[in-house]
């Protein structure tokens, strides 16, 4: 798949377009949407849009889209940095585990 200049209408839009394109993107993956916070021991939270989890290469991911209007420094660059402590608590590996099992013992 090539990457093309796309315009979305709204954050939902663009979501479901990233959901759908998982697979292109990280190849044969597990996708849970993000529904839940994650958070850094402080109790900083943020809900990432999903997490996916690679069974081959024994590694996960958090995936976080956002329109640039958004702003990058003042929304998208603190999100991420609250996303990378927030893998840092216990609590969130948990979670996180949780979510990733949910899903394979669902069989969807």
């Amino acid at each position: 798949m090539a990457i093309q200049e796309c315009k979305f209408d709204n954050e939902n839009e663009l979501h479901s377009w990233v959901e759908s394109h998982t697979k292109d993107f990280f190849g044969d993956v597990i996708y849970v949407p993000g529904t839940f916070f994650i958070n850094t021991k402080n109790k900083k939270g943020a809900k990432p849009d999903g997490l996916v989890l690679d069974i081959a290469n024994s590694a996960w991911t958090i995936v976080e889209s956002e329109l640039l209007q958004h702003g990058v420094w003042d929304h998208i660059a603190e999100q991420i940095i609250r996303f990378v402590v927030a893998t840092k608590n216990a609590e969130t590996i948990r979670r996180v585990r949780d979510a990733f099992l949910e899903k394979i013992e669902s069989g969807n």
